[in-house]
């Protein structure tokens, strides 16, 4: 695989990890669309190609991929279990 390949590939995923944030974090399927989502997913294709910049230029993916994931994947974890609990909620009423 060519290095812009990798870069795109890493890009994507960022974006679809932004997207995927977006959506835990939305109420209501217009929010998706609000400049503040679209911005969100933007910058996480932007950290996607960042992360390959540091992992293929760096080496340190261990390091940045601990840091990423214990500052965003609790915000995202937390979101998505407070999502299910007010469907459960809502389903018990």
């Amino acid at each position: 695989m060519t290095p812009s390949t990798e870069i795109a590939l890493f890009a994507v995923l960022g974006l679809l990890g932004g997207f995927v944030h977006v959506f835990i974090d939305s109420k209501a399927w217009s929010g998706l669309l609000k400049f503040e989502s679209v911005k969100q997913t933007i910058v996480g294709g932007f950290a996607g190609g960042l992360y390959w910049f540091l992992y293929a230029e760096h080496n340190y993916p261990d390091k940045m991929m601990a840091f990423v994931v214990g500052y965003s994947g609790t915000d995202f974890i937390i979101k998505l279990i407070g999502r299910m609990t007010e469907k459960e909620i809502k389903d018990e009423q």
